[in-house]
């Protein structure tokens, strides 16, 4: 993950954006080691994978200019 601008959107953009992540894994964990996994760690993962691909970062990141975001410049960092 690209570190957030230092303007404050992005920054709370970014906190947001791996807030999110970081719970899919946790329900990920959490049903792998608690034998909730019907669908096996390979579903899992590719689910997590999607999740993913779903919400690509939106934030703007340290090397782009103040003003500008992701869409503008066509990145997806």
């Amino acid at each position: 993950m690209p570190e957030p601008g230092v303007d404050t959107e992005s920054l709370i953009k970014y906190s947001t954006f791996i807030e999110s992540r970081i719970h899919y894994v946790q329900l990920a964990i959490r049903d792998i080691l608690g034998g909730k996994a019907d669908l096996g760690i390979e579903w899992e993962a590719e689910f997590l994978r999607k999740k993913v691909a779903e919400r690509p970062p939106t934030y703007r990141v340290l090397a782009q200019p103040l003003g500008s975001t992701d869409a503008e410049e066509g990145q997806t960092p």
